[in-house]
């Protein structure tokens, strides 16, 4: 009995050990900090829970269950209700009035992968600010721009988030229509000229824009869908 008693609380120590380790690495890797003890208990409680996730997650990939893996990243010492409040929109209804209405002017092929041709821009890091509006913008004219002119050009996100401000609130939601109506107004620095910070600041756009808008389509349903991204 005493050797089993021995046995089980080396094996918790052994067991516990790992996710010590693997939160140590973790706060280094993301240099994370947390201003008392007790905060970083509960931080680390949240981790402990991601990572398990994570894991059980993985164990059904494995097993022909998922389709994809996931893994941990700097968002794990966050819960999910903390990490979607980073990614939200403006509540409430947008503007669409003076829209170009959709419609159907080329046949669409079966199928088609933009990637393939380069038109698809590569997944970035918001970071703690609330500007997947701007993401979504840029990432939007980033493919039009590789189609229309075969370049492909990374765009200024954080210029949207510091100088467009008559509806969209920059690390605290925002939404695609007005960023658009901004830049057929103004243009678009490049990413180089107009660097990402992932906080507000004060709106320093320059007149050299990389692109231009003319105009935007606002539409509903699959076969639009289809047939914008078929085109």
């Amino acid at each position: 009995m005493k050797l089993f008693i021995v046995f089980a609380a080396a094996l918790l120590v052994v067991t516990a050990l790992p996710a010590q380790q693997h939160w140590i690495s973790f706060k280094a890797k993301h240099g994370k900090s947390y201003a008392t003890l007790e905060e970083e208990k509960v931080r680390f409680q949240i981790f402990q829970d991601n990572v398990l996730k994570v894991n059980t997650h993985n164990a059904r990939y494995e097993a022909g269950l998922e389709t994809y893996t996931m893994a941990v990243n700097k968002f794990a010492d966050l819960t999910q209700e903390e990490f979607g409040a980073m990614l939200r929109r403006i509540n409430g209804p947008i503007p669409k009035k003076n829209l170009t209405p959709h419609v159907q002017s080329v046949p669409v092929p079966e199928a088609i992968d933009w990637r393939e041709r380069n038109a698809v821009s590569a997944v970035k890091d918001q970071g703690d600010c609330g500007s997947c509006w701007a993401f979504s913008t840029t990432g939007v004219l980033e493919g039009q721009n590789a189609i229309k002119n075969n370049i492909t050009v990374p765009l200024s996100v954080q210029q949207l988030i510091d100088c467009d401000k008559e509806l969209n609130q920059g690390c605290n939601g925002g939404d695609m229509v007005p960023a658009i109506k901004y830049v057929i107004k103004h243009g678009l620095n490049s990413e180089t000229e107009y660097p990402y910070k992932a906080k507000d600041g004060k709106c320093r756009a320059k007149s050299d824009s990389v692109v231009q808008v003319k105009d935007v389509v606002h539409f509903q349903g699959e076969s639009a869908l289809r047939d914008t991204v078929g085109k």
